[in-house]
């Protein structure tokens, strides 16, 4: 693997994010929930990547559709990963990343309001903990 595409499944938009098997952020995207499968079948085409797809209310039928969409590119794998607590975390590395200037930065982080969605953030979280706990199994095996 040297790739892993984190993906956020929700009803309307679905956030997705690439990172190298080391851990470093290639991109983040905001994609529409009809054209999402798609689109991460693209990105995935012609990569030796996991998809790391969350594991919430929608996660099924995304798999689906995503799998679908890959068609016989079977090369690529879905891997459910646990989303619990991820959009809180993904909510809080996008208020870093994006911190208000003048007295608005003197607020604190739980009373900030995001200027858009935050899904492309929580998509990283979840490729990063896919990616963390790929190395613990490696650590346990390797012992």
């Amino acid at each position: 693997m040297r790739f892993v595409i984190g993906v956020d499944p929700g009803k309307n938009k679905v956030g997705v994010a690439l990172l190298d098997a080391e851990g470093r952020l290639i991109e983040r995207r905001l994609l529409s929930r009809f054209t999402a499968a798609k689109q991460i079948a693209e990105l995935a085409s012609g990569r030796e990547s996991v998809i790391a797809l969350g594991d919430g209310t929608t996660a099924g039928r995304m798999a689906a559709e995503i799998q679908e969409a890959l068609g016989s590119d079977i090369d690529d794998i879905i891997v459910m990963v646990d989303e619990n607590n991820s959009t809180v975390e993904g909510r809080r590395n996008y208020l870093l990343a994006n911190r208000p200037r003048g007295l608005a930065r003197l607020l604190p982080l739980g009373l900030r309001s995001p200027e858009r969605p935050w899904d492309d953030y929580v998509a990283e979280v979840i490729g990063r903990r896919y990616l963390d706990s790929s190395r613990s199994s490696a650590n346990i095996k390797e012992n």
